[in-house]
């Protein structure tokens, strides 16, 4: 089919491809199911069937044979120095080689210079523990303090109300001590 001329002169844009749908599919409807009609007895156990049957198993089962137990540890055993000696064999020749030889000098330096940062840190530690000791008894003192302090007041107050009452000052005077004899033991 031949294209239409366009009047504009312009030529005409490429349009789309139309994209292409596949036809619908008629859907359809399933009827409702029958019912489940029993053919026969029922498949499903009670729960007394169901212990009878675990009891029955139970009884069935066959006992261990201790010689069987005895070859299956054997076996594990046999299996754990294999694969110890295969690791000894392996790196065996170089750990002995490294404990055998002494230690380097360079490394000798770095082992002293590690204990002295030791040393240092559980001083550092010291030292903290005995502030911390000083603290608590700096609070302590201070509390001591606070308390002494109100006590004194309340002492001052009750002096202040029993002066400010009284009007016979001589009543809480001392009296004079009676002059006591001395008497000597031979």
């Amino acid at each position: 089919m031949p294209r239409k001329s366009n009047p504009f002169g312009e030529t005409p844009k490429r349009a789309a491809p139309k994209k292409r749908v596949a036809p619908r599919r008629a859907v359809i409807k399933k009827a409702a199911a029958a019912p489940i009609v029993s053919r026969g007895p029922s498949l499903l156990l009670s729960s007394d069937e169901k212990r009878e049957m675990i009891r029955a198993h139970a009884a069935m089962r066959a006992t261990r044979d201790p010689v069987h137990m005895a070859t299956l540890w054997a076996g594990v055993a046999a299996t754990f120095l294999v694969v110890i000696g295969g690791w000894a064999w392996a790196f065996g020749p170089s750990f002995l080689q490294a404990a055998s030889h002494p230690l380097d000098p360079s490394l000798t330096g770095i082992i002293d210079g590690v204990s002295q940062v030791g040393a240092q840190a559980q001083a550092l530690n010291q030292t903290s523990d005995l502030k911390k000791e000083l603290d608590l008894t700096t609070a302590r003192l201070n509390a001591l303090s606070a308390e002494t302090a109100s006590q004194q007041a309340a002492i001052d107050t009750m002096a202040q109300t029993i002066n400010a009452t009284s009007s016979n000052r001589a009543l809480f005077r001392p009296s004079p001590a009676a002059p006591v004899e001395k008497t000597v033991t031979p």
